[in-house]
């Protein structure tokens, strides 16, 4: 731990003092400055190590930049060596050329001859561009870096900075006038620099997502630095499943002897198929959806949007003939299950403290969302809701149904009835 503690150190008998040292001799450790730091003969500024943390040759130089000294010492840091960064596997996108890409995709046999049927129209939408994708952007291992950048920092923060570092190596080797002027004058120029960088980034992530809260809140968490939920867990994977398939059989063994639900027949129209889906119903459904997607997506959600002039059509007939068939191919209904937890303040080592999180393909959704779309029409056109249902329902919310239920509390009063809310 190194930096200004603010605190008159030297002075033994001052109370705040008297307690830090109680606080650092209780975790054992050792605070390796002894000479002052301050620039009226105080020790203001710590290092401060683990008592088996070898640190030598602690050197105090005057003041110069600022009211405090700079330190430099040596440490033994071994013990870290073996630390690894780690590997990640991630595709080439830099050699990705999209021209090559569609020109090879309209030459596949998802374009030129797709299947009729629906679940190997399927297999051949994920087979083929997963292929293509494949020979134009290949995997690769990459050594992840052990320290990330913040987003704001940025091509431009690195040059100022690379400059500001020089000039202090020139200061150090020839301590004249000129040449700590100069430091100092780049050292206030990065100071600017990276504020601006870091008011400019965070105002314009903001603005860019001001109309999506759940985006704009998941950046505002970032800015917060919000604790994060520990990932780590005892538990494997079989656990999770087995603990959730129970889960599952005693909610069913529960509601076994349970009554079937009462439904008053009602006449109505008949829906005995779906409208035929168009690649232009296909564009609007895929430019409104979020550009999300999960490792069983052949694609990323970003290139397929872009992609949408070539592939609507082809979207346009799996959902056809997933609807003329009566069918939702197995391997749209597949997942990837992530345990997570409910509250952040749960015990981690309980494994009722997670839920499962299933992430399904893009695909998947975009079929769901175009089935959702008919039925909902349907079942406005014939009333077959609830007139007070608000959930899964177009300009319906907990607003308009709080609204609702006022509005009948102010009806009963002013009738002059009694009222109340169970």
């Amino acid at each position: 731990m190194m930096g200004d503690v603010n605190i008159h150190l030297d002075v033994a008998d001052d109370p705040h003092v008297i307690k830090w040292r109680s606080v650092i001799d209780s975790h054992g450790l050792v605070q390796h400055v002894t000479s002052p730091t301050h620039k009226l003969g105080h020790i203001l500024d710590v290092i401060v190590t683990r008592s088996d943390c070898s640190v030598t040759d602690v050197r105090i130089e005057p003041p110069s930049l600022s009211d405090h000294s700079y330190i430099t010492f040596s440490v033994d840091l071994q013990f870290s060596r073996s630390q690894c960064a780690g590997t990640v596997r991630r595709r080439q996108w830099r050699r990705f050329d999209y021209d090559k890409f569609c020109n090879d995709l309209c030459q596949s046999d998802l374009i030129c001859n797709p299947p009729t049927d629906a679940a190997d129209l399927v297999t051949c939408y994920d087979k083929t561009l997963l292929a293509l994708l494949d020979e134009h952007a290949p995997f690769a291992d990459i050594k992840r870096r052990a320290h990330v950048n913040a987003p704001w920092y940025d091509r431009q923060c690195r040059l100022v900075k690379t400059a500001t570092r020089r000039l202090e190596r020139t200061y150090r080797r020839n301590k004249t006038a000129a040449n700590r002027e100069a430091w100092r004058c780049q050292s206030r120029l990065l100071h600017r620099t990276l504020r601006q960088r870091y008011v400019q980034y965070w105002s314009e992530t903001i603005s860019a997502n001001s109309n999506d809260p759940k985006a704009l809140w998941s950046k505002v968490n970032v800015l917060l630095r919000t604790p994060q939920a520990s990932t780590s867990t005892a538990h494997s994977a079989d656990d999770f499943a087995e603990f959730f398939r129970s889960k599952v059989d005693k909610i069913r063994q529960a509601t076994a002897g349970a009554p079937p639900p009462v439904i008053a027949d009602r006449s109505c129209i008949s829906m005995s198929a779906f409208d035929v889906v168009t690649p232009d119903e296909i564009t609007r459904i895929v430019s409104k959806a979020p550009a999300k997607h999960c490792s069983l997506d052949p694609v990323p959600t970003w290139l397929l949007k872009r992609l949408l002039p070539l592939l609507a059509p082809t979207l346009a007939k799996i959902c056809n003939a997933s609807f003329s068939e009566a069918v939702f191919p197995a391997t749209l209904k597949q997942a990837i299950v992530r345990p997570r937890l409910k509250k952040a303040t749960l015990n981690a080592e309980d494994i009722n403290s997670f839920r499962p999180i299933s992430n399904l393909s893009f695909l998947s959704k975009v079929v769901e969302r175009a089935a959702a779309a008919r039925l909902s029409v349907h079942f406005e056109s014939q009333q077959l809701l609830p007139s007070r249902q608000s959930a899964y329902r177009a300009r319906h919310s907990t607003e308009t149904a709080i609204i609702a239920v006022h509005d009948e509390i102010v009806k009963a009063i002013d009738a002059g009835e009694v009222c109340a809310l169970t």
